[in-house]
C-alpha cells in the first residue's frame, strides 16, 4: 500500500486493514521537493509537506520511504540526489524506520531525462547498498527506462482531471489500453499500482474549477443525479476543495460535479489483460493509497482479488 499524508497517524480501520490483508510493504511518502525562490532569485529545491509522525511508527511491514521530486528541480542542485537520500536516511534514523529500498517519483519527460538519470545514479551511489526504484507512468513506457533497481507503473491518472471530454480522469481502461503493448518488452523489473481513491472535480461553464473535497452527493437538497457520476448544483453552498491552502469554494447554482471512481471488476479486467502481456508482473501489487475514506468502499474479497497474483 501507498502512504500518501503529510502525517503518520492511521486510524484503527486502517492499521486492521492492514492485519487484516497481511499487507508486507508499505510505501510511505516521506516528503516532496519543488523548487522555491532564493535570496537571489535563483530557483531553489526545498522539501515540501514532510510527514509528522504524532505516533510512533509500530508497524511491522517492510518501509519504502518515498520522495515526489518535480522535474523543475532536476537542473538546479547539481548534489540533489545527494541531499535527498542523506535527508530520507535522517529522516528514517529519527523515527526509526527500518527500510532498505528508497522510491523518487517524478514524472519526467524527454527534455529533463538526461537530467532525471543524472540525478538517479547521484542518488544510487549515495544509498550504498540499498535499492533504489522509480515510478513509472504509462507515457514513459516508451521512454529509455532510468538507471534504478526496478518501477512502480502507476496505473491511476490516466487522464487530463481539466479534460471535460475525459470520462474518468483516474482510470479508464481504454487509455491503458493504449500503452499496455510496451509492457511486455520494458526492460525493467517492474510491479504495478492500482487506484482506490475517487474525486469530484468541478466544473462551472464547462471549465474545470477544482478537485472538492468529500462532498456528499447523495443530498438531494443541494445536487440532482443528471447521469452516472454525474452531478448538477440546484443550491449554493461552499465546500472545501483538495488544496491544503484554499478556503474553500462557493458552489453556484447549475455548476457540474464529475464524480471519478474506480471499480472493483475494471481493476480485476486490467489485471487479467496486463498478466497476459507480462506474465508475473503482477507478483509485486500496490495499491493507492491507504486512507479509511477509500479502502471502506471495497469488499475483503475485492482486495483480496487484487492481491491474488501477488499472494
Amino acid at each position: 500500500m501507498y502512504y500518501w499524508r503529510t502525517t503518520w497517524n492511521p486510524t484503527d480501520g486502517e492499521l486492521q486493514f492492514l492485519q487484516k490483508h497481511q499487507i508486507g510493504r508499505l510505501y510511505l511518502r516521506l516528503f516532496d521537493v519543488v523548487n522555491t525562490t532564493g535570496e537571489d532569485g535563483s530557483a531553489q529545491p526545498t522539501p515540501e509537506a514532510t510527514i509528522q509522525f504524532t505516533q510512533p511508527f509500530q508497524q511491522q511491514q517492510e518501509v519504502v520511504p518515498v520522495v515526489f521530486v518535480r522535474d523543475d528541480c532536476l537542473r538546479c542542485d547539481s548534489l540533489l540526489g545527494q541531499r535527498i537520500a542523506q535527508r530520507v536516511a535522517q529522516m528514517c534514523e529519527t523515527h526509526d524506520l527500518q527500510w532498505n529500498e528508497l522510491q523518487i517519483d517524478c514524472d519526467w519527460r524527454p527534455s529533463t531525462q538526461d537530467a532525471y538519470f543524472r540525478f538517479l545514479q547521484q542518488t544510487k551511489a549515495e544509498l550504498g547498498q540499498k535499492k533504489l526504484s522509480a515510478t513509472i507512468r504509462l507515457h514513459q513506457l516508451s521512454l529509455p527506462t532510468p538507471p534504478v533497481d526496478r518501477g512502480i507503473l502507476m496505473c491511476y491518472n490516466t487522464g487530463s482531471m481539466a479534460d471535460a471530454t475525459c470520462a474518468n480522469a483516474i482510470l479508464e481502461e481504454k487509455e491503458v489500453d493504449k500503452y499496455s503493448q510496451q509492457l511486455g518488452s520494458y526492460a525493467l523489473p517492474l510491479g504495478i499500482a492500482y487506484p482506490l481513491f475517487r474525486w469530484n472535480r468541478l466544473f462551472r461553464n464547462g471549465q474545470f474549477e477544482c478537485l472538492l473535497r468529500q462532498t456528499d452527493l447523495s443530498d438531494t437538497s443541494y445536487f440532482t443525479p443528471t447521469a452516472p457520476g454525474r452531478y448538477a448544483v440546484r443550491h449554493a453552498l461552499s465546500t472545501p476543495t483538495l488544496d491544503p491552502t484554499s478556503f474553500g469554494i462557493q458552489l453556484r447554482i447549475g455548476d457540474e460535479i464529475w464524480q471519478d471512481d474506480v471499480p472493483a471488476d475494471l481493476i480485476d479486467r486490467l489485471e487479467a489483460k496486463l498478466e497476459s502481456i507480462r506474465p508475473g508482473v503482477h507478483q509485486h501489487t500496490v495499491l493507492y493509497s491507504l486512507n479509511e475514506n477509500d479502502i471502506l468502499r471495497y469488499s475483503n474479497n475485492e482486495i483480496e482479488n487484487a492481491f491474488s497474483a501477488s499472494r
